[in-house]
């Protein structure tokens, strides 16, 4: 255990929140890259729970609903004993990440960031607020879920294992060819707190034309979740059904991100070396790969604050890349972004924007034309950051219009208050847009599926 953490605090976890002589020390987001505990009040109530936590009322009837989540339960205690561990040991979380960065190409100082993140998504709390929806509304998941896992980011394999079993199911999963070690690392980490648990994951290997590999993974399973571009999507589906498989298919395409900015917020923005370092690890963090890495920065308004926020995030990113080194990024991704780079080295020696280069990072600055920005304006991702300027009085639904189906999340300040945030959440909903947040907090998402799908609603089809 980290020593400027209490050395008697208690393994014990409930929701997430560390309880300790009436005190509580909650898993938090710092504004640094790593995880840190805060003292809060004790809680009259548990997060997420709408029973008060010292109640004399007699306890209700069992019935099949109480008795469905009450098997669970055991599964959460062991999820949150295994979050716990990695949120409360650096040591792990740097153990993990070498392990991890010695297949996946993703550098080290990167995955132990995500590792630290990817544990605020999960807690007793929110794994049993999920599964009495998914009860009271008769669609909890049963049985045996394969996953096609992504490749692109070994914390996205355990995500989805671990919401099949935090509601019952047993997993099955083909390693993604990004992070083939990803489901036995996560197989390994089950098996210090639940062995019985661990037990339920298992990993099959199979090539694309391994016909007996599919049967085998498929063979008994009760539902098929599949990650993957629209093509890859396209041809596991096809492989299913020719194999006879007859079962509810569950696709997630890739994704991106984006953040918003008005002018008037640049000038803040500009001289604040926290949120400009939000802006750059979000998408610089395991090289840009995944749906919540930030791909461009749109400004609204003058062109003057694009050019003063680019100049600022210029003025950092050297020292944000020494934190997060580049990867090994794949080809066809180096492909594209020295593609986007000469584009915008045209455009800057044409006067129509500017561009700067680092040691594995890009950063350019172009104006939009009036009306819906064109996809291929935003950055290509593999640590290139692309900022757009658009007109004053364009309608962020309109800007963002083409960009339909495609869009995971959107960052915008921390500065920006809920009221406004919850507000754009609303207009961007129609989009696709699962959640608009703080560019810090992309990469620590809500227990929830991936495209904003409710955790459980994919399992059943």
């Amino acid at each position: 255990m980290d020593s400027a953490q209490p050395r008697d605090l208690r393994s014990r976890v409930l929701g997430g929140v560390f309880y300790k002589e009436g005190q509580c020390l909650a898993r938090g987001r710092s504004q640094n890259t790593d995880v840190a505990l805060r003292l809060l009040p004790p809680p009259t109530t548990l997060p997420g729970m709408s029973t008060p936590a010292t109640s004399n009322a007699p306890p209700s009837p069992p019935n099949a609903a109480s008795s469905q989540l009450a098997v669970l339960a055991a599964r959460w205690d062991a999820i949150d004993a295994l979050v716990a561990a990695v949120t409360l040991d650096p040591s792990l979380r740097a153990d993990l990440a070498e392990r991890l960065a010695a297949r996946s190409g993703i550098d080290a100082a990167s995955l132990r960031r995500l590792l630290a993140d990817w544990t605020l998504g999960w807690s007793r709390p929110a794994m049993a607020a999920r599964a009495r929806y998914l009860v009271a509304a008769d669609r909890l998941p049963v049985g045996v879920v394969a996953v096609i896992a992504p490749g692109n980011l070994p914390v996205a394999t355990f995500t989805a294992a671990i919401e099949a079993l935090a509601l019952g199911c047993a997993v099955r999963v083909r390693p993604g060819s990004g992070d083939p070690d990803a489901v036995d690392v996560l197989r390994a980490l089950l098996a210090g707190v639940a062995p019985t648990l661990a037990a339920e994951v298992a990993a099959f290997p199979c090539d694309r034309d391994d016909d007996d590999g599919w049967r085998a993974l498929l063979g008994g399973t009760s539902s098929l979740v599949v990650f993957g571009d629209d093509a890859s999507l396209a041809a596991v589906r096809h492989r299913a059904r020719s194999l006879g498989f007859s079962g509810p298919v569950r696709g997630h395409g890739a994704k991106l991100s984006v953040a918003l900015i008005e002018h008037d917020d640049v000038a803040a923005l500009a001289v604040d070396p926290v949120a400009l370092d939000g802006l750059l690890e979000a998408a610089w963090l395991a090289d840009g790969r995944g749906c919540l890495s930030l791909r461009s920065i749109v400004v609204r308004g003058a062109d003057a604050a694009s050019v003063a926020l680019y100049d600022a995030l210029v003025a950092r990113a050297d020292d944000v890349a020494r934190r997060f080194p580049e990867g090994v990024v794949a080809p066809h991704l180096r492909a594209q972004r020295r593609q986007a780079i000469e584009a915008d080295r045209l455009a800057a020696a044409l006067g129509d924007g500017r561009l700067a280069e680092g040691v594995g990072w890009a950063l350019a600055c172009r104006q939009a034309p009036r009306g819906a920005l064109d996809p291929r304006m935003l950055g290509p991702g593999a640590r290139f950051l692309r900022l757009i300027s658009v007109a004053a009085d364009a309608e962020w639904p309109v800007v963002l219009a083409r960009l339909n189906g495609h869009l995971a999340a959107v960052a915008v300040p921390a500065t920006v208050q809920d009221a406004a945030r919850a507000a754009l959440a609303e207009q961007l909903k129609p989009l696709g847009v699962a959640r608009v947040c703080a560019p810090i907090a992309l990469q620590s998402p809500p227990f929830h599926a991936h495209d904003g799908v409710e955790a459980g609603e994919m399992l059943r089809g």
